[in-house]
């Protein structure tokens, strides 16, 4: 297996995540974007939403993980 290395621009370019829309039955709908780009994002659908929201909270429960990597994982 052979590791790609992305260059310096884009590994360290931040993506903001934040909540597009509240459905009726109280889902959130997700979105992301390249921080200081706000024209440049996509919303998620539902699935891929609740999926996110899955992720998101177990990194966050995991205290074994650095930062860094945390980051880079999200």
């Amino acid at each position: 297996m052979q590791t790609q290395h992305l260059a310096p621009d884009i590994a360290e370019e931040r993506l903001d995540w934040f909540t597009y829309d509240i459905q009726p039955d109280g889902t959130q709908i997700c979105a992301i974007r390249p921080a200081g780009r706000p024209q440049a994002g996509i919303v998620l659908d539902r699935r891929a939403s609740q999926l996110l929201q899955l992720l998101l909270s177990e990194i966050a429960q995991d205290n074994t993980i650095p930062f860094p990597q945390t980051r880079q994982a999200v």
